[in-house]
């Protein structure tokens, strides 16, 4: 984050079991014809390496105090896996959004979807290492012990 004082920003993410026509569902989970947005959203094109292309679509909807809120969300088709991936944010802020806009597309570039019998990067990994075991030891090699 640029700015320490905004705090975090949430973006939840979801999959479901791959149902029926790949396009019509991927629009379906993007709310691309939902007719309690203000206007229809802004459907793009989204690729994102592991999970190939799938859309992107930013839409907005007002709350009954009147506050304007943006959507976004993110929909993929593992074929592989018989998943549908989405990712969501949603926010009254429109300004942190764009902002921020550029790392939740840089986390949907980097989700990838594996199944529990798959290894992946972390195959062979156990987690008996203590959280602060490389601090102690860089604390010992900068007081010149080991």
């Amino acid at each position: 984050m640029a700015d320490d004082a905004r705090g975090s920003f949430t973006v939840s993410l979801g999959y479901y079991s791959a149902e029926g026509d790949r396009n019509g569902a991927l629009r379906r989970l993007v709310r691309a014809e939902d007719p309690e947005l203000l206007r229809p959203p802004q459907v793009d094109a989204f690729h994102a390496g592991h999970l190939g292309e799938g859309l992107k679509a930013l839409g907005h909807v007002e709350l009954d105090d009147n506050d304007i809120v943006a959507n976004l969300w993110y929909a993929f088709r593992d074929e592989h896996h018989s998943v549908d991936v989405v990712v969501f944010a949603s926010t009254g802020d429109l300004v942190r959004l764009g902002q921020v806009m550029p790392d939740i597309d840089a986390l949907v570039h980097g989700i990838k979807v594996r199944a529990d019998d798959e290894d992946g990067w972390w195959a062979g990994v156990t987690d008996d290492i203590p959280a602060n075991a490389d601090a102690k030891s860089d604390a010992a090699s900068d007081a010149g012990g080991s």
